[in-house]
């Protein structure tokens, strides 16, 4: 798995810097910076932008909206920065984050920072909070009463309904927004779908424990990137699965593959004829089917997960 090996080491050596970056310029008393995406995955390549917010602790978040110039240009000297638009570049409160989840006031910027926070999120600055936050939300969606056979539907409804608002969001981005189709509808049957595939193997791993220990369980997860909660829960049953996801990492993030599949439009036949776009499709079908055998071999046909899945 040469890809995603490639992959982890790039991204981790470019994570450093950016730490040491930070370190040199600010000091994040209050408030972390996190990154998200290709990055927080430990999945990125010369092609892969920079993705990261900032989580404030409520009476530290006017000094990181003062400092966020300087840690945005201190980020993208060398590393493409987020898109305006959406939850990257921004100030999130970690109090707002835990407050009226699933609420009226639950909007799809705030629902989005949470749900990437907790899968994929890695600090870059003052871990501590990073990581008090982390634990704070996951015994948000683990409150009392749960009883030690239940998996946490909390928690597992709000990865479910994060995964079918990114589906969604696909077609409004690509039909009324006009955005590129190729590479975002490589990036839900792979990407997109790996991260929701290791959410919900969180949820099916703590049933059967302990109040506290599903606590701490969820937590040791959430802690490890998405490759690596999956490769640690299913060992060398997903090597089949995680050969086909370094088939995508490998062409990904190559330039010409990308500016390939970045010409791709349904409504021209391209997704039919496109060569790169037409064999990443096929690789990613089977993926999502070894994705479905791993948890029917790993869970007896009683454990809740199943059920949750469906109802």
């Amino acid at each position: 798995m040469n890809a995603i090996n490639k992959a982890q080491e790039f991204s981790r050596q470019r994570i450093e810097l950016l730490r040491q970056s930070l370190s040199d310029k600010i000091t994040s008393e209050g408030y972390s910076v996190v990154l998200g995406g290709s990055y927080a995955r430990q999945e990125a390549s010369l092609e892969s932008d920079l993705d990261f917010y900032i989580v404030a602790k409520p009476e530290f978040r006017k000094n990181a909206e003062d400092k966020l110039a300087i840690i945005t240009n201190t980020l993208t000297e060398t590393i493409k920065p987020p898109g305006v638009a959406g939850p990257f570049g921004s100030v999130h409160s970690s109090d707002e984050m835990q407050r009226n989840i699933g609420g009226d006031e639950d909007g799809n910027k705030k629902f989005t920072v949470r749900m990437l926070f907790l899968t994929e999120g890695e600090w870059l600055s003052n871990k501590d909070i990073f990581h008090e936050t982390r634990k704070d939300l996951v015994q948000q969606y683990l409150r009392q009463p749960i009883r030690p056979q239940q998996l946490g539907r909390f928690f597992l409804n709000d990865v479910i309904r994060y995964y079918r608002t990114i589906c969604v969001d696909f077609e409004n981005k690509t039909g009324e927004r006009k955005k590129e189709w190729g590479p975002r509808n490589i990036k839900l049957v792979f990407s997109r779908k790996l991260l929701y595939f290791s959410s919900i193997i969180v949820a099916a791993e703590i049933a059967g424990l302990q109040h506290d220990d599903k606590i701490l369980k969820m937590i040791e997860l959430l802690n490890m990137t998405p490759l690596k909660r999956i490769m640690h829960v299913f060992s060398s049953d997903a090597d089949n699965a995680l050969n086909m996801y370094n088939y995508y990492l490998e062409r990904f993030s190559m330039s010409d593959v990308r500016k390939s599949i970045s010409q791709v439009k349904p409504v021209d036949n391209s997704h039919e004829t496109n060569g790169e776009f037409r064999s990443l499709k096929d690789v990613g079908h089977e993926f999502s089917s070894l994705l479905i055998k791993l948890v029917k071999a790993k869970y007896s046909e009683d454990h809740p997960i199943h059920e949750a899945l469906l109802m």
